[in-house]
């Protein structure tokens, strides 16, 4: 910046417009830049852009409620699935229980198999999530390009790229609630599976 102030003869820059590698980026190097050059006007992106950018966090917050609500759907799948698995299971349960095992140690094993089945689903959305949201600008380029069709239309996204940011926070209180609501949901099967009588189901076996 110097040496153009110097070669144009300028005490300092009229105008300057810095495209950075990511957008997140933009907004420390306009403090930075403001910071340094007092008299500078300086303008990111997200300013220029702010009606937009408000629109966008009133979609995350719509989203954030469907996300529960899959959360929550997911959870009562889950549910399902033990109580058939301690539907088809009563005689291996039963059996379990004349062999000695105690309530508790029933009740951890449906518990266990629940955090399993959650653990695994989490780690694959996790794992799709975040590689779907680094590469979004060239996923959402193949498609228009396969497709044929505008995805991000310049009246109603007025920028050239897809600002992209993972939260890890939000992430981990996210996967934090939904390890405590496994927990939860999984223990009403299990309790069933718990209160098995083991001569009433190998009779109905037999």
């Amino acid at each position: 910046i110097n040496d153009i102030m110097k070669l144009m003869q300028v005490s300092q820059p009229t105008s300057l417009r810095v495209k950075t590698s990511f957008p997140s980026d933009s907004l420390p190097l306009s403090q930075q830049l403001a910071n340094h050059y007092s008299k500078l006007n300086v303008m990111d992106w997200s300013q220029s852009h702010r009606l937009w950018l408000e629109n966008l966090v009133m979609q995350k917050r719509v989203f954030s409620i469907f996300l529960c609500l899959l959360v929550v759907v997911a959870l009562f799948s889950l549910v399902a699935n033990l109580s058939m698995l301690v539907t088809e299971k009563r005689s291996e349960i039963a059996v379990m229980k004349t062999m000695g095992a105690s309530n508790s140690f029933i009740i951890r094993v449906f518990i266990y198999k629940g955090l399993i089945l959650s653990t695994l689903g989490m780690l694959l959305g996790v794992s799709m999530g975040y590689w779907i949201v680094s590469n979004m600008n060239e996923i959402s380029s193949q498609i228009e390009l396969m497709l044929g069709i505008k995805f991000f239309s310049q009246t109603l996204w007025p920028i050239d790229f897809v600002p992209t940011k993972m939260v890890w926070s939000e992430l981990y209180t996210m996967l934090s609630l939904t390890v405590l609501f496994t927990i939860i949901f999984a223990y009403f099967p299990a309790r069933r599976a718990a209160n098995i009588m083991p001569a009433k189901a190998l009779s109905y076996e037999a």
